[in-house]
């Protein structure tokens, strides 16, 4: 089956598991980017997908020990 190009305010919700009003506030503030067709509010599909893509890292972004590469030990500087 292939994944549709657009979800609706609710289909968001449950994807993101969060309220409807809190996708509602996220489009008002601009953090969901969504288009508007007549009275429905669309988010597209590369929403999630940028949003997977920033949470997890390229595996060249991690380091041997596994920390990502900003990670600071603690040690010197």
């Amino acid at each position: 089956m292939e994944m549709p190009q657009f979800f609706t305010i609710d289909e968001t919700a449950k994807i993101l598991r969060i309220s409807k009003v809190t996708v509602n506030r996220k489009l008002s503030s601009g953090e969901i980017k969504a288009i508007r067709l007549g009275r429905r509010v669309l988010i597209p599909a590369s929403y999630f997908v940028g949003l997977a893509a920033a949470a997890w890292p390229e595996p060249s972004d991690i380091r041997s020990d596994g920390k990502p590469p900003e990670a600071n030990d603690g040690y010197g500087e």
